[in-house]
């Protein structure tokens, strides 16, 4: 195999054997598995938020940051901002909004950094930093399924601030023409909720893209 293919597969391979002994109740294994798994491709999503993930488990979640950060620069994705919190400490709201804000920095122009932080803005109530991250958004174009989860993200800027019903009705109702964006094996199209190493479906390695199924080409996967 050309050798930055055969480190991706490797990196594959041990994300599964991290995810099989920690079933197997070895948390010591299933880091130091994750590890490998993450130094193989730092900037894959899969592997970067299950080490996030089980850092913060051992403690360190200052680590834990860092491998997010630094994740997100290259693809920034929901399942790093779910790990960002969690290696935060489920911060209040106002906190985990200014965190957001520290990480979309890293990635200022993309469009998952702009959700993030209007949605942390939303629960944090702070509706200009909300509405100036979905303006953002409208400005840039993005692709179908980020437009639409920024209609659902108006729709509860325009109920939450002003309670205009019928606008975020109106927002809701456009934003459910669009399908979300899922881990869709390129091999037979499957869906998964997380990234996996292997496909559940038809056991294809390394073929989940982040995509819109039926819509989207897939993402380059990093």
């Amino acid at each position: 195999l050309e050798p930055q293919r055969a480190r991706r597969l490797r990196g594959a391979v041990r994300h599964a054997q991290s995810l099989a002994a920690e079933r197997a109740g070895d948390g010591a294994r299933a880091l130091e598995f994750a590890r490998e798994a993450h130094d193989c491709a730092p900037a894959s999503v899969g592997p970067a938020a299950r080490l996030a993930r089980l850092l913060v488990g051992a403690g360190e979640a200052k680590r834990a940051r860092k491998v997010v950060e630094e994740a997100w620069r290259a693809f920034s994705h929901p399942e790093l901002v779910a790990a960002y919190r969690a290696a935060r400490g489920a911060p209040e709201p106002i906190a985990w909004a200014q965190a957001v804000q520290r990480l979309a920095q890293l990635a200022p122009e993309a469009g998952e950094s702009r959700l993030a932080l209007a949605e942390a803005a939303l629960d944090a109530r702070l509706w200009g930093v909300a509405r100036d991250a979905l303006n953002a958004l409208d400005k840039s174009g993005g692709d179908p399924a980020t437009a639409a989860r920024a209609m659902r993200l108006g729709a509860r800027l325009a109920e939450d601030e002003h309670g205009d019903r019928k606008a975020a009705e109106a927002l809701r109702a456009a934003a459910a023409a669009v399908r979300d964006p899922a881990w869709q094996c390129a091999t037979c199209g499957a869906t998964a909720e997380q990234w996996v190493a292997a496909c559940g479906n038809c056991g294809a390695v390394d073929t989940l893209a982040w995509r819109v199924p039926g819509i989207a080409a897939p993402s380059p996967q990093i």
